[in-house]
Formats: C-alpha cells, sequence, structure tokens
C-alpha cells in the first residue's frame, strides 16, 4: 500500500515541514536546519538560515546543494524559475530528499512542490494540492496568482 501523504514532522509555524512525495518535502523559514539530511534543498524566500557558500547551503557543517530563487509571496513566479526548480528537484531527489522552503510553507513553497508532483510524480492536480494544503490549516493558499502560475507551468510542459 502506499504511503499516505502529507506526513508532518514538524507543525510549528517557524518549520511546518512535511513530506509531501518520495523524497519530496516542503517547509517555512526554519525548516532547513530541522536537518542536515538534505540531499538538496530549495529556498524560495532568499533568507536561508545558516551559512550559503558557493551555492551550497552548510548545517552542522555539511555542505547541501542550494538553489535560491527568492520572490515576494502573492507573486507569479519569475520566468523559468519552474523549470530551474523542477530540474533541480529532479536531480537532486534521485540522491535522498529534497526540501523546497519558503517563509511560511504555505504558498510560494507549497505551489512549487504541486507542480513538481503533477509534473515528475504524474499526480492529478487535485491530489497534489491535497498533500501541500492538508494540515496546513489555511485554506486560501496557496494565494492564487502564485499557485495558478505553478499549475500553468505543470500544465503546459
Amino acid at each position: 500500500m502506499a504511503e499516505a501523504y502529507p506526513v508532518w514532522l514538524k507543525r510549528e509555524p517557524a518549520h511546518r515541514l512535511r513530506q509531501v512525495g518520495p523524497n519530496l518535502f516542503i517547509g517555512a523559514l526554519d525548516s532547513p536546519l530541522a536537518t542536515s539530511r538534505w540531499a538538496a534543498v530549495v529556498d524560495l524566500y532568499g533568507s536561508t538560515l545558516g551559512q550559503v557558500r558557493d551555492g551550497q547551503h552548510v548545517v552542522s557543517g555539511t555542505a547541501i546543494p542550494l538553489l535560491q530563487i527568492p520572490f515576494h509571496d502573492g507573486s507569479h513566479f519569475p520566468p523559468g524559475a519552474m523549470d530551474q526548480i523542477s530540474a533541480f528537484v529532479r536531480r537532486h531527489r534521485q540522491r535522498g530528499p529534497v526540501l523546497i522552503h519558503c517563509q511560511a510553507g504555505l504558498s510560494r513553497s507549497a505551489s512549487a512542490a504541486a507542480a513538481t508532483l503533477i509534473r515528475q510524480d504524474r499526480l492529478l492536480a487535485r491530489e497534489a494540492l491535497r498533500r501541500v494544503r492538508a494540515g496546513a490549516g489555511r485554506p486560501d493558499l496557496p494565494r492564487r496568482a502564485t499557485l495558478d502560475s505553478a499549475l500553468r507551468w505543470a500544465r503546459n510542459r
């Protein structure tokens, strides 16, 4: 039987860390520091905690590949951003857990994860959205413009 997603690891607002698919996690600002086991981190907020050195996020002395594409919550994804995110996640997800995070773990990261689940895991949009929204406590999120731009990308690829 398939594992039921999401699997919550830390519900506190600073983390909102949950697994939404095989080796795919989403979370809030502090989630990169929750563990050093990440195969890679996607930062959509622009303020990854800890050290960043040569495109690597350093947690407890461990260098982790990092992709930073900061943009404002409620905005559309920047041109080409979902292509970069998808390629980065696909490459690193084969090696282990990949975290996509933003400030609150509810809109930018959830939108990117939903589009990734649709394209890479071939989920229906309804199931992808259920996974990224379940238990988050905010039915109004992800924000419409952010989510629509990610879903449009997923449909057009």
